[in-house]
């Protein structure tokens, strides 16, 4: 094959591929973290932890809608893939913050506020996935057979299979330390 395949250089795509592969693997262990120090999340804004299934199913939820938005933002703007690079580090920063920031916002006892950071954290995190996902889409014939795309979810089962040791090594852990 030559280096060139479709405009694209194989090595660059090859690593971008890579980063994803890696990026979405943390994004995935993230949220396994997440998930489990929800219930004391929910206790410490003043919820009952028996609303962490509801308050799963909210995120779900907003993950879903971000990823969707995120998916045609990132369509449109295809053309224009340097443009989109400053909004991506945007999300990022506000993605980190927010994950960073919900153990501080739980013990400060407002449910609402809780859950406005939550969605602020779903929605910024979703929104780094869909356009790294259409990106590598675009050039996903570089990585015979398998793709790029397909290379970078690799980091997610990953991230799948090692998230149940990492949540239980870190159950009795203080959430503000992983988060």
């Amino acid at each position: 094959m030559p280096a060139d395949y479709d405009g694209c250089d194989m090595d660059v795509t090859r690593r971008t591929a890579l980063w994803a592969t890696a990026l979405q693997g943390l994004f995935a262990l993230t949220w396994a973290l997440y998930v489990a120090f929800l219930p004391a999340l929910l206790a410490a804004a003043g919820i009952d932890a028996r609303f962490a299934v509801f308050f799963l199913m909210f995120d779900q939820a907003v993950f879903a809608l971000a990823d969707w938005a995120a998916g045609l933002y990132a369509d449109r703007l295809q053309r224009l893939l340097g443009r989109i690079g400053a909004h991506l580090i945007a999300a990022a920063l506000v993605s980190s913050a927010a994950l960073a920031l919900l153990p501080f916002v739980a013990r400060a006892g407002d449910p609402a506020l809780l859950i406005a950071a939550t969605a602020l954290w779903t929605a910024t995190s979703s929104a780094l996935r869909a356009p790294v996902f259409a990106l590598l889409g675009r050039a996903g014939g570089v990585l015979r057979p398998a793709g790029s795309v397909s290379v970078a979810l690799i980091g997610i089962g990953i991230a799948n299979a090692l998230a149940p040791l990492l949540t239980r090594a870190l159950a009795q852990v203080d959430p503000r330390l992983p988060l």
